[in-house]
């Protein structure tokens, strides 16, 4: 069944090792930030509307981390202020030396 011109249905079924059963959270968390921390080292700082860039890289890790140390502070959870205290560094940096974006 074409769903547009030249495109046709595949299975909604997710991608088997997309997800591996027994993956922790906190290990999630931790390769997310390694990935993010890489990326901010070694994007290029020049400001690019078509490609990534280190702001890309430091807004992303201060929206994760957010998201991450509040869930974990509202939910009772450990770690919520590792998280909490990335975001404003991440949040900080930003701020302070791109230099190129205003509010």
């Amino acid at each position: 069944m074409a769903i547009f011109p030249g495109m046709t249905k595949h299975s909604t079924r997710m991608i088997p090792n997309c997800i591996k059963p027994g993956t922790h959270v906190n290990l999630s968390c931790r390769k997310m930030l390694e990935d993010l921390d890489f990326a901010i080292a070694n994007l290029p700082k020049t400001k690019n509307a078509y490609v990534l860039t280190r702001w890309t890289a430091l807004a992303l890790k201060s929206r994760v981390c957010l998201f991450e140390g509040t869930f974990r502070k509202y939910h009772g959870l450990e770690d919520c202020e590792k998280y909490l205290n990335a975001c404003v560094s991440a949040s900080e940096t930003f701020m302070n030396e791109s230099g190129i974006y205003t509010l």
